[in-house]
């Protein structure tokens, strides 16, 4: 983009400077969007996974948090990577007899949430999320560690239920979004991808 400013007079003398300014393809400022990895990735959720909880239900006979950050992990993360690969799909288990390049094993590794003094007092919950993505051979390629945060009031004796539930979903969601952001940033997946599609034109 060319743009005309005028100096300031000096002596009577007034100049024009002209100068570029730089702006990306995709708009003023913005990112090029990176492509799908070219790669047969699996998913693999497993009923243990998807039953992780942290935690007991609040109660009037216990005052506890139970996070149920499986659940939400089992509806948040096959969307949030979808876009990531150029095939996903999902298993209950891992199986040998796959055609999937690339098998992804989520696990939490830890969980925990800040307090809050009232009921409309919004308390922050931390979810760290470990990856660990094997290629077909069965070798490790990548491990990441991905943590994922997100506020949500406390509520009272009768709605603390509800508004744990939906601060576990935020936060996982959170974690599910920057766990896909570092899958297709990671040099090893991309050179895993590099590599399929090397093979794919042979």
């Amino acid at each position: 983009m060319l743009r005309l400013l005028n100096c300031s007079r000096v002596a009577s003398l007034c100049a024009v400077f002209l100068f570029v300014v730089p702006v990306s393809a995709h708009g003023q400022g913005a990112t090029p969007t990176d492509s799908k990895l070219n790669i047969q990735a699996e998913l693999v959720l497993t009923p243990e996974f998807c039953a992780t909880k942290y935690g007991e239900n609040h109660s009037a006979f216990k005052v506890e948090d139970a996070w149920e950050v499986g659940n939400a992990a089992c509806t948040e993360l096959e969307p949030a990577l979808k876009g990531t690969f150029s095939s996903l799909t999902v298993a209950t288990t891992p199986s040998s007899s796959s055609d999937a390049e690339l098998v992804l094993t989520p696990k939490f590794v830890n969980v925990s949430a800040t307090k809050a003094v009232w009921a409309k007092s919004k308390r922050e919950l931390l979810v760290v999320l470990e990856w660990t993505a094997k290629d077909k051979s069965g070798k490790t390629v990548w491990v990441e560690t991905i943590q994922g945060a997100a506020k949500e009031k406390e509520g009272n004796g009768f709605s603390h239920t509800k508004y744990a539930k939906v601060l576990s979903a935020k936060s996982v969601s959170d974690a599910a979004a920057k766990s896909a952001v570092a899958m297709s940033a990671s040099p090893e997946l991309r050179k895993l991808a590099n590599s399929s599609s090397a093979i794919g034109k042979d």
